[in-house]
């Protein structure tokens, strides 16, 4: 919110979007994301970088890791969105934390690039959940509509050929 001040930009609170433009009814926005959700685990994100964009939208903003471990997880999340979201319009993604909007020009965003890398290249933090938001109008107009948390379980992670042996050699010692 500094640098929106700076710049004279809507404020906002930073954020990751799964998928945006949707023209569908809210209600059957809301009711396929719960759906999406109920398949999600909760996940990690980490930045990468934070850079700039010729998009009103993508002004400044941390790219995420998407080629990591830690990065498949969101890639994941932003394709089963789009599967139920936008069926048959499934386009590239590339994970972000939107922090600035607006038209500026690249020499404008040095300053805040440069502070905001600084800040939070490296920085993990957990996604637990999705939310909904109407963005009909001006940037100020927008409002939540629903925050549905990611319900899926974690798969247990699989056991390891020496544990499987353990498991059997106490099995035959009974």
């Amino acid at each position: 919110t500094k640098w929106a001040g700076v710049f004279g930009s809507p404020t906002f609170i930073p954020h990751v979007t799964l998928v945006a433009g949707l023209m569908d009814p809210v209600d059957e926005v809301t009711q396929r994301t719960r759906a999406v959700a109920a398949g999600i685990t909760p996940f990690a994100a980490r930045v990468k970088s934070v850079t700039s964009g010729s998009m009103y939208f993508q002004s400044v903003y941390a790219r995420l890791e998407s080629d990591t471990d830690v990065g498949a997880a969101i890639v994941a999340a932003n394709k089963a969105a789009q599967l139920a979201l936008t069926p048959g319009k499934l386009v590239d993604y590339m994970p972000h934390l939107s922090l600035v909007y607006g038209d500026f020009t690249d020499a404008d965003k040095v300053e805040a690039i440069r502070e905001l890398d600084k800040a939070l290249s490296g920085l993990e933090f957990n996604i637990e959940s999705v939310q909904v938001w109407s963005t009909q109008g001006e940037v100020s107009e927008w409002y939540l509509v629903d925050e549905i948390p990611f319900s899926a379980v974690p798969e247990a992670p699989a056991a390891s050929q020496a544990d499987q042996d353990t498991d059997e050699r106490k099995d035959s010692d009974s």
